[in-house]
């Protein structure tokens, strides 16, 4: 084993007990509407296969709580090596803390997710003409990328089945 492999591993399973502490931040900040409003919903224009990772953070909750800070920095850490890794083949990567998400491509109605439904980490892995996957927990960054790789390769029947068995 390397040492960027365990580092990654390590990024990757750091994220995992923080996650309810996140889910009572978010818990005392419930009062959206059940529109969202556009400051609440990213959007990311997908024109190639594309890893968006989302881990759905209230408004200024990094500034109040020290778990939150730590979560935070860990997942932008996990999130640079993953988005090296997605890159180094062809698969481009997305980072979103918003609770809605839209997602573009050209010739498709936008589709859009809400993120903070049950969990408030995964990802969406996206690529041009196919719905979207939605993976609502965290995942260690190896599952992430042969994922990734596997909705890059396959046909679009596949892709769905794969989505489908990875929910």
């Amino acid at each position: 084993m390397t040492a960027r492999y365990v580092a990654r591993r390590v990024f990757a399973l750091a994220l995992v007990p923080l996650i309810p502490a996140l889910a009572s931040a978010q818990n005392g900040s419930r009062g959206r509407t059940p529109g969202a409003s556009r400051a609440d919903t990213a959007t990311v224009v997908v024109t190639r296969p594309t890893v968006i990772a989302y881990l759905v953070m209230p408004k200024g909750a990094v500034d109040t709580s020290a778990d939150l800070a730590v979560l935070a920095d860990d997942w932008n850490v996990a999130m640079a090596t993953l988005g090296d890794s997605l890159e180094a083949h062809g698969i481009g990567i997305a980072l979103v803390t918003e609770a809605r998400l839209r997602v573009r491509m050209t010739g498709r109605r936008d589709v859009q997710l809400a993120l903070d439904d049950s969990s408030a980490a995964g990802y969406v892995f996206a690529r041009p003409g196919s719905a979207p996957c939605v993976r609502r927990r965290p995942a260690e960054l190896d599952d992430v990328l042969r994922a990734a790789r596997t909705l890059a390769t396959t046909s679009d029947a596949r892709t769905r089945a794969h989505c489908a068995r990875a929910r």
